[in-house]
């Protein structure tokens, strides 16, 4: 088998990607696909042996950021760029990188909020309806809330029910959504919420 090797694929604009490939040519319609360039727009693939050892990949963010890759603050709208030279970076415990402590704590707040949030969501709807089993629930932001008209859902679950073939949803703020040839095993199965 073939060693795979490291390439840089830089795209002559802000887009650049670490590719291991056992050629050049490969690293470079591969890098080319990962940036969303043609063949033709790849300015430069050039060997990166330094990276080697992380092959089949990904290379850390840190080990980037040590050769004078840049990345923006993992937190939401922090949107501020980290750099080697900055002495208050750091990293989560999966490599995400962070402009400094603070945003890291509060981007791990926000995730604990929005779990906890889809844990309520999911309690919501398994104790409304007994027997329902949710299985997936989905929060946008880090708490429960409507969603205004027209505007897409904030917060919802899909859950199975006895009887059901197709899942139903949960939408918080909004009622129920059961496809029509399950309406007769979801009236059956929760006769209080017939119209």
């Amino acid at each position: 088998m073939t060693r795979l090797k490291a390439y840089t694929v830089h795209d002559g604009d802000d887009g650049t990607t670490v590719i291991f490939a056992t050629n050049s040519a490969t690293a470079r319609r591969q890098g080319a696909n990962e940036l969303d360039r043609d063949w033709t727009e790849v300015d430069s693939c050039r060997r990166a042996p330094h990276f080697d050892a992380y092959a089949p990949g990904p290379v850390p963010a840190a080990v980037l950021i040590d050769h004078g890759w840049r990345y923006e603050c993992t937190r939401n709208a922090c949107s501020t760029w980290v750099y080697s030279d900055e002495e208050d970076r750091c990293f989560s415990a999966a490599g995400a990188p962070y402009c400094c402590e603070a945003c890291m704590a509060r981007d791990f707040a926000r995730q604990r909020a929005t779990a906890t949030a889809r844990v309520a969501l999911q309690e919501l709807v398994e104790l409304s309806l007994p027997g329902a089993v949710v299985t997936d629930a989905y929060v946008y932001g880090s708490r429960l809330e409507a969603g205004e008209p027209g505007g897409g859902y904030r917060a919802f679950a899909d859950f199975m029910f006895a009887g059901g073939r197709w899942p139903a949803r949960f939408v918080f703020g909004d009622g129920y959504r059961v496809h029509g040839d399950d309406h007769p095993a979801f009236f059956a199965a929760f006769p209080e919420l017939r119209p």
